[in-house]
């Protein structure tokens, strides 16, 4: 077996339950290897004892300075996909911290909202056009896909606003 597929989705939100995947993933002897939207490609590895870290930098410049700076704190970079970079390190010594103040913490959700909600001005402004008709008609199962789907993203959005907040009374 040479390379393995794991089709997962996780929210924003969810960055330590990935990261968790991703361990126990290689505690069975796969690591990551490439990562693109919901797929994980893993390939065979002996070293099990290692952990990973996921973060959203939020513009491409100075990548090099960026990954530069986790591989100072002992992180090993793996991959990236859009806006999220991987790291690995080992996880027999304490986990080496990048960002410890609880404000960095919130500023990187605060990002992820921000990313969050330019993406849903598009799709909001493409679902009026279905629900008014001019490009489905009046197709009742089209018309509710599109409420479902507004639904899903105003809760999204209520679920990443309260992370933000309850980092923010942690901060106080």
């Amino acid at each position: 077996m040479g390379e393995k597929r794991v089709f997962k989705h996780f929210f924003i939100w969810e960055t330590e339950k990935e990261e968790k995947l991703l361990t126990r993933m290689l505690a069975q002897g796969l690591e990551l290897y490439d990562y693109n939207m919901v797929c994980y490609t893993f390939k065979q590895t002996t070293s099990r004892n290692m952990m990973y870290k996921i973060d959203h930098k939020e513009d491409s410049a100075n990548i090099g300075e960026y990954i530069s700076l986790y591989e100072a704190c002992g992180w090993e970079y793996v991959t990236m996909f859009g806006d999220k970079y991987y790291f690995r390190c080992e996880a027999n010594a304490e986990e080496p911290v990048i960002y410890s103040e609880n404000e960095t913490k919130i500023e990187k959700m605060t990002y992820m909202w921000k990313m969050l909600f330019r993406s849903y001005i598009v799709i909001f402004l493409s679902s009026l056009t279905i629900l008014f008709g001019t490009v489905f008609g009046d197709s009742f199962v089209m018309k509710g896909f599109v409420v479902l789907f507004n639904l899903f993203y105003i809760s999204y959005f209520a679920r990443l606003a309260y992370e933000i907040r309850k980092g923010k009374k942690e901060a106080l």
